[in-house]
């Protein structure tokens, strides 16, 4: 039998699991029958950790050797009702238990009643005790009838055809959820083009109904003329195939095409394929226009909750063309004026659409790092947004690993939830518990801490100033949830996640796309535990659009509206005619939200939100004293839009707390970085950001958008609010980093930056710059503990998983330097800096003339070119000192130890002029400074020998350069004599000194220098 059809039938037993899928693939030689050992029945005290999971048994039903790891094979019956993703945690417990270290397992997890239920199929690894919290993974395949069996089938028949000749990584790579996600989204953005390509053809008919023309042309060529024309055409599509993503995870659900005398959850789980298929041919010659936009507007759109949410498709489904369709109170299948033109696409682009989608498994539940269900989950949305993104380079956006999402939605939440807590024993349960989940290190769940944790979870206000697709707040969602969940023991879980969806999480983006991703995104993670459709919460005032940095419109400042201000209006305002009695808008705004958070009907909700707009425009024609300019630029604006976004406005609850402690609990993200801004944009800003200004004698401003959404995020904190950032690692290295420093050591405490490297390759996989993840809590008191880590890189047998789990971080508040943070983890690196601060600046040393030594501030990944003369590199840059000394200073300058203290202080990627002047020179003798230019010639003829001389041809082959490429590595012999003789001189040990020589040494010699 082929796997596929195997995989597609109900659960046969483990015999039969045996004979058709691990005997023809590991060999029957290889297995060790256990007789189905009962392993509840031989572990009693498991007995409460299987019942609260709905398992009813395990049974152990044989091992295999691979590689001689034995890896055992679990029969796992569970009850009809179990939900398996609200008991994750607590089946992780008992997978921990059940497995011996350092093994791994294959689980069947399957129902008692097989003919009804589908099956999945799990293997995991475990690497450490029982009592560790991140020791085991587990990846999932679901299988049974109503499941796409394609990726399990073909993955395992990769195995197959290793004729048993298969390792553990062989096994691993079966189980790739990363290779299925990079897979789907290549034969997604296929698609993609497609659509697009076929409606910029001019042949087709559609291309001038939908380009846009109403932008200003100066300075742009054809191409971006055209380009730029055809961006609605590119949201069009991105709109129409993202409606289409969302609804086949919804009819996973059970919930689109349920035939009308049937329970909701009952409906067609290929629905959107089998839509298609039963067109009629005209149907499908025109299928956007004639079913998927009434689908879209008159279902899904449509509040049709009297008539028991009946819709008729007009297609003659097999349960006859009238069925159920839930109604989704959002914003996604709103109808707006890109919907209106007719669209035709040729049949067969719809026919190979869902056909490419039916060979996926949809899964509703977003995957944790250690608990993955191999389909396309609800990231995915977040994903094609990020990589869709229309200059996206421009923008400084990237998608954030989920270990790193992970990681750093924890660490908040630790922070936040240790607020007040003196206690260190405390401190520790509360970080265990939100590691695990185990409410029994908290004492219980009737504890007093218990409930004076549950309390503040509750209480959070949680804000990502940049959203994006919403992956960290779905990430704190997650925590959030499980956290609560543990305490209130999952009593009411779809009550649980929607109060914290209301109640806990803001966000805004920039990008009207990437906010209505997000909120796709919260409303899939609700249905998750709904048996039946709700309407959705209300997000268009929590998750919004909006510049966040700009709280201004006009050089007005929107974020108060002072009772003064309002008699100043009055005063000027003429013969206009208020809409409100006091004018108060502020307050009739906060009437409006609390009316539209309570309303369910679709038409209300429509009056209230234009209602909104327009006494936000009232308030800001208010604020301007009725300017004409204003009031004639504010009616023609959209609210909200992408120009600013009134933080006090609309997060009014959150700035007007009934604790008195306004602001933020917990402000997270990945902002953009190196945004470009118009000349009007940086004026502006420089005023609003004291971090943007650049003060004499004390910090450099800086205009990169990281650095503002930094002290954005902490205007935005309350007292002892927490912040979670991943920005670039200029954040480390830069003097214009200075004013965020400045900021932060005057106001702020528990200040951790680790650091992670895109050489040789990412460790953050999608991104482009060395990055810093950078932490810390609002005391408005002056920093007592700074905290570093060592550059990380992404080396051999790298996980990313282990590498955030095991961050060393040293307190380095003493090692400072301007717009400087040492990347360190080692104490031996700071008796190191110790003695190297002892001595005199390199500073000290130069001159305005001399005798030059030549160094390159940019490229040499592992090693610095130092030469006493010139390549002609356009990278190089000359300083000068005494005849006697510069070759000696050019030979320090060559070592280990100059290296290694550039690492630490500089971006990895450019030596600037400060850093290399604040390096340290021993006192040198006459014998030293001898000995050392010997050497340094030695050295320098050695690399030249190494060298390799390159070529780039100009437009013709008459114009040819030729340029030095340096192989520093082959001289590291001599490199490290160097450090011989001059460590000790800082009065290094032989083990400091020896750390130094062998620093980084995986990298520095490797092939890719």
């Amino acid at each position: 039998m082929e796997f596929k059809e195997y995989f597609q039938q109900p659960y046969q037993g483990g015999d039969s699991f045996l004979q058709e899928v691990v005997f023809p693939i590991f060999g029957e030689e290889t297995f060790e029958n256990r007789f189905y050992t009962s392993i509840l029945d031989e572990n009693p005290e498991l007995e409460t950790i299987a019942r609260t999971t709905g398992i009813e048994s395990i049974c152990l039903i044989g091992t295999i050797q691979v590689e001689f790891n034995p890896i055992d094979i679990f029969d796992i019956k569970v009850t009809n009702h179990v939900q398996m993703a609200r008991n994750r945690v607590a089946i992780q417990q008992l997978v921990r238990r059940i497995m011996n270290t350092y093994s791994s397992a294959f689980m069947i997890f399957h129902y008692e009643d097989t003919k009804n239920w589908d099956w999945r199929f799990t293997f995991c690894s475990k690497k450490g005790s029982n009592d560790d919290t991140t020791d085991s993974k587990r990846y999932t395949f679901l299988l049974g009838p109503n499941q796409s069996c394609r990726t399990a089938s073909e993955n395992f028949c990769k195995l197959l055809q290793k004729h048993g000749d298969i390792e553990v990584k062989d096994i691993e790579a079966a189980f790739d959820v990363e290779a299925l996600s990079k897979e789907f989204f290549c034969k997604y953005k296929q698609h993609y083009l497609r659509f697009v390509d076929y409606m910029c053809n001019d042949e087709n008919g559609i291309r001038q109904s939908f380009i846009d023309t109403s932008f200003d042309h100066t300075e742009m060529d054809a191409k971006k003329i055209k380009d730029r024309e055809e961006k609605p055409i590119r949201d069009y599509v991105k709109k129409l195939l993202g409606r289409i993503v969302f609804l086949h995870f919804l009819q996973k659900k059970g919930w689109m095409g349920v035939p009308q005398d049937k329970p909701w959850g009952q409906g067609d789980t290929n629905f959107m394929k089998h839509l298609f298929e039963k067109c009629t041919e005209d149907q499908k010659e025109n299928f956007l226009d004639k079913v998927l936009e009434p689908l879209f507007s008159d279902a899904l759109d449509t509040d049709r909750s009297s008539d028991d949410f009946l819709f008729d498709t007009n297609v003659k489904l097999d349960c006859g063309s009238v069925v159920k369709i839930p109604y989704l109170n959002g914003g996604l299948f709103e109808r707006d004026y890109l919907d209106e033109p007719e669209t035709r696409f040729p049949v067969e682009y719809f026919a190979d659409l869902f056909e490419f989608f039916y060979q996926y498994n949809f899964t509703i539940d977003e995957n944790d790092p250690n608990d993955a269900q191999l389909g396309v989950d609800p990231e995915m949305l977040g994903r094609i947004f990020e990589n869709l993104l229309e200059d996206n380079k421009d923008k400084g956006a990237f998608y954030t690993p989920k270990e790193i999402v992970q990681y750093m939605c924890r660490q908040s939440l630790i922070a936040y939830l240790q607020t007040d807590v003196d206690n260190e024993e405390t401190k520790t349960a509360i970080e265990s518990f939100v590691k695990t989940y185990n409410v029994e290190l908290l004492g219980g769940t009737d504890s007093e801490l218990s409930k004076s944790l549950d309390n503040r979870l509750k209480d959070v206000k949680i804000c990502d100033p940049a959203i994006g697709s919403g992956a960290f707040p779905m990430g704190l969602l997650k925590e959030l949830f499980l956290c609560r969940g543990a305490i209130e023991k999952f009593d009411d879980a779809a009550s649980i996640k929607r109060h914290i969806i209301q109640q806990n999480i803001y966000g805004v983006d920039i990008e009207r796309g990437a906010v209505d991703i997000a909120r796709l995104r919260f409303w899939l993670s609700l249905i998750v535990d709904e048996e039946t459709p709700h309407s959705l919460p209300n997000l268009d005032y929590k998750i919004m659009q909006g510049n966040s940095l700009l709280e201004s419109f006009m050089g007005l400042d929107l974020s108060t509206l002072a009772d003064d201000q309002i008699k100043i209006a009055k005063k000027n305002r003429g013969q206009v005619s208020f809409i409100f009695d006091e004018a108060d808008t502020k307050k009739n705004i906060q009437i409006y939200l609390e009316q539209y958070f309570s309303e369910s009907n679709h038409s209300s909700k429509s009056q209230i939100r234009q209602a909104i707009e327009n006494t936000v425009k009232e308030h800001i024609k208010i604020c301007a004293g009725y300017d004409s300019k204003v009031v004639t630029a504010v009616d023609n604006l959209t609210i909200p839009n992408d120009k600013f976004f009134l933080w006090h406005t609309y997060f009014s609850d959150v700035f007007n707390r009934p604790s008195g402690c306004n602001g933020f609990d917990i402000v997270i993200g990945n902002p953009p970085y190196g945004a470009k801004l118009s000349v009007f944009e940086k004026n502006i800003l420089k005023k609003l950001y004291t971090t943007a200004q650049s003060i004499k004698n004390v910090q450099k401003g800086s205009l990169d958008t990281y650095t503002m959404f930094i002290e954005l995020a902490y205007n935005m904190l309350c007292k002892n609010g927490c912040l979670a950032m991943i920005v670039p690692i200029s954040l480390t290295s830069s003097d214009s980093s200075s004013g965020v420093h400045r900021l932060l050591l005057t106001n702020c405490d528990d200040i951790q930056v680790s650091s992670y490297a895109v050489r040789p390759q990412p460790v953050f996989e999608n991104a482009v710059v060395n990055t810093s993840i950078i932490t810390f809590r609002k005391t408005l008191n002056q920093c007592e503990r700074i905290y570093s880590t060592k550059m990380y890189r992404k080396g051999r047998d790298f996980n990313l998983h282990s590498l955030v789990d095991s961050l060393e971080f040293i307190e380095v508040g003493k090692y400072l330097l301007f717009g400087r943070i040492p990347k360190v983890s080692k104490q031996i690196e700071l008796n190191i800096l110790d003695k190297l601060f002892s001595n005199k600046r390199l500073s000290e040393s130069m001159q305005i003339s001399g005798s030059p030594i030549i160094y390159r501030f940019a490229g040499g990944r592992y090693f610095k070119v130092i030469t006493n003369y010139s390549n002609g590199s356009s990278a190089e840059r000359t300083i000068y000192f005494k005849k006697s000394i510069a070759n000696a200073i050019g030979c320090i300058l060559s070592s280990n130890l100059s290296f290694w203290f550039y690492q630490i202080y500089s971006d990895n990627l450019n030596w600037k002029n400060y850093e290399i002047s604040e390096f340290r020179l021993p006192p040198l003798s006459a014998d030293t400074i001898k000995q050392l230019d010997v050497i340094y010639n030695e050295y320098l003829a050695d690399i030249e020998l190494n060298a390799n001389i390159r070529q780039t041809s100009g437009s013709s082959s008459y114009n040819v350069n030729t340029f030095k490429e340096y192989k520093i590595g082959k001289s590291k012999a001599i490199i490290d004599r160097i450090d011989d003789i001059i460590c000790p001189l800082y009065s290094l040990t032989q083990e400091e000194t020896e750390f130094i020589k062998k620093y980084e040494i995986e990298f520095r010699l490797s092939d890719d220098e």
